[in-house]
């Protein structure tokens, strides 16, 4: 440190309060041990919750009636195939249709043979001229013409009229196709679903095996860390602290000296040769002190 500095150790010792130390004591004890001898456990049970007899019952119907399709869904697809292909514009491929032309058609074909033609040949009859002219045939011929003048536009009434509607339905079933054909993936999604339900339940499953295994790996690094967060933060036994500390000697030789010429002065009169002799000592005393 130089001609006229030296340096020394200051050691200091401090320890716990009394009482507090039987309890620290026992802490690090107890600690130890668990660290040592109580390894930490995982739940020994099952960590998640099975699925309900109502909702394996519901899953295990909705997967079987997915897998076998709906009948309903089979019979619409038929008819709206059928439709879109104008399988009922054929007259024929409606058994009401012709009852509904014979019930109309009838009334009409009975009046002309039970009324208008009797009558047309009685007229004539009457006049004698009856079959001999060409007036009573021509009056025959217009009465069987508006006849089938009228049968005619009945007949266009009705099976005109039912192929007008069956082609608005015809239409109808085409820009509804789209939709229709869509339903099918109804199934399919159904049975999607449960198929997620089920992985959901053996996510689970795994999720629970995977933390065990993660908690096993971990646990011997958890109880020590437990055992040093236990040891460092309850306080401390003591210890000793060894500091330097440093001292100039030329200030100790001033301070003497000066502190013994003014003790030499007290003791031998007061004259310069006492004080000279206690600043002498005092210096020696305050170098080596």
């Amino acid at each position: 440190m130089g001609l006229f500095s030296s340096t020394r150790d200051h050691t200091s010792t401090t320890r716990p309060w009394g009482p507090q130390a039987n309890h620290l004591e026992s802490i690090y004890g107890y600690a130890q041990d668990l660290y040592e001898n109580a390894p930490q456990t995982y739940y020994p049970g099952q960590t998640w919750v099975d699925p309900s007899r109502q909702t394996g019952q519901g899953m295990r119907r909705i997967e079987r009636r997915a897998r076998q399709g709906s009948p309903v869904q089979r019979l619409g697809n038929q008819q709206m195939r059928r439709t879109i292909r104008g399988g009922y514009l054929n007259p024929a491929s409606n058994p009401y249709l012709e009852a509904t032309y014979n019930a109309a058609a009838d009334p009409v074909t009975r009046h002309y043979r039970e009324a208008v033609a009797p009558s047309i040949s009685a007229n004539f009859s009457a006049a004698g001229r009856y079959g001999s002219n060409m007036a009573h045939t021509n009056a025959h011929q217009t009465a069987q013409d508006t006849l089938g003048r009228t049968l005619g536009d009945l007949g266009t009434q009705i099976y005109g009229g039912n192929y007008q509607r069956e082609r608005g339905r015809q239409l109808r079933a085409t820009a509804a196709a789209p939709a229709y054909a869509a339903a099918d993936y109804n199934d399919a999604n159904q049975l999607l679903r449960t198929g997620m339900m089920r992985e959901g339940y053996q996510g689970l499953e795994l999720q629970d095996q995977m933390a065990r295994h993660d908690f096993a790996q971990n646990e011997p690094l958890r109880r020590l860390d437990n055992y040093l967060q236990t040891v460092a933060g309850q306080g401390s036994f003591g210890g000793q602290t060894t500091t330097p500390m440093y001292r100039n000697p030329l200030t100790g030789v001033l301070g003497g000296a000066m502190a013994g010429s003014q003790i030499g002065g007290g003791l031998f009169g007061g004259g310069d040769w006492s004080k000279g002799i206690g600043t002498a000592a005092g210096g020696l005393l305050g170098l080596f002190g």
